[in-house]
């Protein structure tokens, strides 16, 4: 699962989901992005991420 997050985001909202993503799917490889609201609209668009 590619994410792309804003790094202001990711104490309070990315990482408790992380760790309950690893909790109950532990075989999901994540590969974090820390881009732009605006990059992460055109990486979505473009099939880049898959979550923003």
């Amino acid at each position: 699962m590619r994410i792309g997050y804003i790094g202001s985001a990711a104490q309070f909202y990315l990482n408790p989901a992380l760790t309950e993503l690893r909790k109950r799917h532990p075989e999901v490889r994540v590969k974090l992005l820390d881009q732009a609201p605006g990059e992460q609209i055109a990486a979505l668009q473009q099939g880049e991420i898959d979550l923003a």
